[in-house]
C-alpha cells in the first residue's frame, strides 16, 4: 500500500508484501480505526524499533511506537541526500515516535488517529540545516468485523526542510503539504472467503526553495482472503499502481519521471502444525518507467521496461499469545550455517526477526 512501511513486517512480506489483502495487524498503519482489532505489544529485534497498541479500557486502545520505518520517510530522506548544501545533505531524519488511539463505540463503528514525527537538525559554526516531517492520520471502520465493512485512511503530511549555504543564504521548504487516502472493504463471500477491493491515492508536495516538486500515486488492486481449513490460509491479490514526480526550477523547463505497475501478482500461504507457523509468498511485478530530463539545454525521454519475481520463506513459533517471526535467510538455505563468518548476514537462519505479545485473540 502507499502507507507501507519500508521495512515490511516479517509475516506481511512473507506472504507477499501486500497489506490490504492480508488481515492482520500490519493493517494498523494503513487504515487505523482496525487498531482496535489487534491490540498487541511488539519487537523488531532486526529492524530496531518497537512498540504497543493497549486496551486501557471497554473499547479503547492507545498505542505508542518508537522508530517504526516509513516509506514516505525513506522518499524524504531519498530527497535530502541528493539537495542542498554539504550539511543539508547529512542530514539523516530517524522516525522519532508514533502515537495512535483506537475507539469502537459500538460493534459496527470504530475510530482511529495516529501521528508520527520525523525530525533531524544538525549545526556548524554558524550554519544550521534541519528537516522534519510531521504525519497526521485518521481511520474509520464502518461495519462489523465478521461481515461486510469498509476501511478508511485520510492521511496529512507536514514537510519542513531548512538550510544554510557557506554564503549565509538560508532556503526553506516550497510548499510542504501532502495528503493521502486509503480504502477498503470487506465484503465476505462464505464463511471462509472474503473479498478484498481496494484503492489508494497520494498526493505529496515538498521541495528546498527554489525547486517545486510534486509527487501523485494512484493506487487499485483486489484481494482474496481464504481460510480453506484449520489452521490454514491462503491469499492472492492483484495490484495496480501508477505514480508521477515532476520537479522544476523556474524558468527551466520541467522534468519529470512516471511509472505504471502492470497487474502485479502477490500468492500467499500460511499453514500452522503445533506452534509451528510455516509462510511462502509469491510477488510478480513489471515496471514502465519513463522520464523526461535536462541535458545540454535540451529534454531527452527515456523509458524502461523491468520485471522482477520474487519469493519469501517464512518461519514462526506460537506459544498462546506470543509470537515469534522471522524470515528464512536465503545464504542459509543455499549454504548452510557459516560458523567462522561469510555470510551478509552472519550466518544466522533467519534474516529477519520478530516478537509479538497480543493482549486478545484475533478478530480473524
Amino acid at each position: 500500500s502507499l502507507g507501507q512501511a519500508r521495512a515490511v513486517r516479517r509475516r506481511l512480506a512473507a506472504l507477499g508484501g501486500l497489506s490490504p489483502v492480508i488481515l492482520d495487524d500490519s493493517n494498523g498503519f494503513v487504515y487505523p480505526a482496525t487498531l482496535t482489532e489487534w491490540p498487541r505489544f511488539e519487537v523488531e529485534l532486526f529492524d530496531d524499533w518497537a512498540g504497543a497498541v493497549y486496551p486501557v479500557a471497554n473499547h479503547h486502545v492507545v498505542g505508542l511506537f518508537f522508530n517504526r520505518p516509513t516509506s514516505q520517510n525513506a522518499a524524504f530522506n531519498e530527497y535530502i541526500r541528493q539537495r542542498g548544501s554539504d550539511l543539508f545533505r547529512a542530514l539523516d531524519p530517524v522516525p522519532w515516535f508514533d502515537l495512535a488511539y483506537g475507539f469502537a463505540p459500538k460493534h459496527s463503528l470504530a475510530l482511529g488517529l495516529s501521528t508520527s514525527l520525523t525530525y533531524d537538525r544538525s549545526t556548524v559554526a554558524d550554519r544550521r540545516a534541519s528537516a522534519a516531517s510531521a504525519n497526521l492520520l485518521g481511520g474509520l471502520r464502518l461495519g462489523s468485523k465478521s461481515g461486510p465493512s469498509l476501511d478508511l485512511g485520510l492521511g496529512l503530511m507536514l514537510r519542513r526542510l531548512e538550510d544554510q549555504s557557506l554564503e549565509g543564504i538560508t532556503r526553506s521548504q516550497t510548499d510542504g503539504t501532502g495528503l493521502s487516502l486509503e480504502l477498503r472493504y470487506r465484503w465476505p463471500l462464505g464463511p471462509k472467503l472474503i473479498l478484498l477491493p481496494f484503492l489508494g491515492l497520494e498526493r505529496d508536495n515538498f521541495a528546498l526553495a527554489p525547486e517545486h516538486r510534486e509527487h501523485m500515486a494512484l493506487q487499485l488492486g483486489v484481494g482474496i482472503h481464504l481460510v480453506p481449513a484449520q489452521g490454514a490460509l491462503v491469499v492472492m491479490g492483484l495490484n495496480t499502481r501508477y505514480q508521477k514526480t515532476e520537479q522544476r526550477v523556474v524558468p527551466q523547463p520541467v522534468e519529470s519521471e512516471s511509472a505504471l505497475l502492470l497487474p502485479a501478482l502477490i500468492l500467499g500461504g500460511e499453514v500452522q502444525v503445533g506452534s509451528m507457523l510455516f509462510r511462502l509468498g509469491i510477488r510478480h511485478e513489471s515496471w514502465l518507467i519513463k522520464q523526461m530530463r535536462l541535458r545540454s539545454n535540451q529534454m531527452v525521454e527515456s523509458s524502461s521496461f523491468a520485471t522482477n519475481f520474487t519469493t519469501r520463506l517464512g518461519l514462526g513459533f506460537e506459544f498462546g499469545a506470543l509470537t515469534l517471526d522471522g524470515l528464512l535467510e536465503r545464504d542459509f538455505l543455499r549454504d548452510g550455517p557459516h560458523f567462522l563468518g561469510g555470510s551478509r548476514h552472519g550466518g544466522g537462519v533467519l534474516s529477519h526477526l520478530g516478537l509479538t505479545y497480543r493482549f486478545a485473540p484475533p478478530s480473524q
